[in-house]
Order: C-alpha cells, then sequence, then structure tokens
C-alpha cells in the first residue's frame, strides 16, 4: 500500500513466481484478480526510505478538504508525501529507485522498458506516467485483470482516463 517501488512485490505477500501461479490458478476457476493500488502517495518518510524528489512529490499543504484542490493537490496527512499527478512535466527517476534497481541488477533493464514505454507513447515521463506504465505491467507481466483505488478522490480526474487507455492497451497486449 505504501509503495516506494511500484515494479517490485513487497515480499510479505510472495514472489513474482507466486503471483503468477495465483493469477493463473485463479483463471483456470473463472476468478479475476484485482490489485489494490495507490497512484497518489508513497509510503511514509523513514530514515531507511527518504522521500522522493520534489519533482515527484509534495509534503505541504497538508489537505484541507474545502474544495477541490485542497482534495486532490496537496499530501492527505503530514509525512505521506503526495505524487504530483497533475503535472505532465518530464522528470528524472528518484534516485533511490536507480540506486535499488543497480544494487538488485534491473536498472538497464527497468530504464530500456521505461524508453520503450516513452517512446511508444509519447507521453511525458512525468511521475503520474511512470507509475501507470509500472502499474500497466501487471496486466501485460501477470494477467492480472483489474485494479481497486482507494484514493481516486485525491487524483486528478483526467489521470483515470489516460489510465484506463493504457491498462486497456496492456491488456491487448496480454491476450496477444
Amino acid at each position: 500500500y505504501w509503495a516506494k517501488d511500484w515494479t517490485a512485490l513487497d515480499p510479505n505477500f510472495g514472489t513474482t513466481e507466486d503471483l503468477k501461479e495465483l493469477v493463473e490458478k485463479a483463471h483456470a476457476k473463472g476468478i479475476r484478480i484485482v490489485l489494490d493500488i495507490v497512484i497518489n502517495h508513497t509510503g511514509p518518510v523513514t530514515p531507511e526510505d527518504p522521500v522522493f524528489p520534489e519533482t515527484w512529490v509534495r509534503t505541504t499543504p497538508v489537505c484541507q478538504y474545502d474544495n477541490y484542490v485542497n482534495t486532490t493537490a496537496c499530501a492527505l496527512v503530514a509525512n505521506l508525501p503526495d505524487i504530483r499527478t497533475e503535472e505532465n512535466v518530464s522528470v528524472e527517476l528518484p534516485e533511490q529507485l536507480v540506486q535499488k534497481w543497480k544494487q538488485e541488477g534491473r536498472y538497464e533493464k527497468e530504464v530500456t522498458e521505461l524508453n520503450a514505454f516513452f517512446a511508444q507513447t509519447g507521453l511525458p515521463k512525468s511521475p503520474k506516467y511512470y507509475i501507470m506504465k509500472w502499474l500497466t505491467d501487471y496486466i501485460k507481466t501477470f494477467g492480472v485483470d483489474g485494479f481497486r483505488v482507494d484514493t481516486a478522490k485525491h487524483v486528478n480526474e483526467d489521470v483515470w482516463d489516460d489510465f484506463q487507455k493504457l491498462c486497456q492497451a496492456a491488456f491487448e497486449e496480454y491476450k496477444a
């Protein structure tokens, strides 16, 4: 729920092989798999998990919920950095992800896939599109059937239209 790396499963929930097996067995019984996702915030900031760059998140103001902007362009609570989902400006990957992927030996693979995604879609390398790419990979790779979005009201409405289109394209690729 408190993502720091949308490309990796929380090991408390198993491995990628476990997820693949779960989806395959569920589909064999006519059951669909829906993942719970969050696009609008990362996990809390800790000494082990530093805040993402300001180009990715805001930490203030805390939401007041008295109008649309004070419900979307704000941090839900203190110490829960809010992803700048309203932005369309290209940004660099957070250094903590770069270092994590390098330590795991998958930096080149991740960057190659990201570059291919952005070249194919023509979308800017903004935080929301990085996250959408990473989430739609669960459809393309595992055949996940859908997503439950806990914090939909805290994300600009246009995000959901773009996300739906990318999910549909990912599903078509998975079926091919």
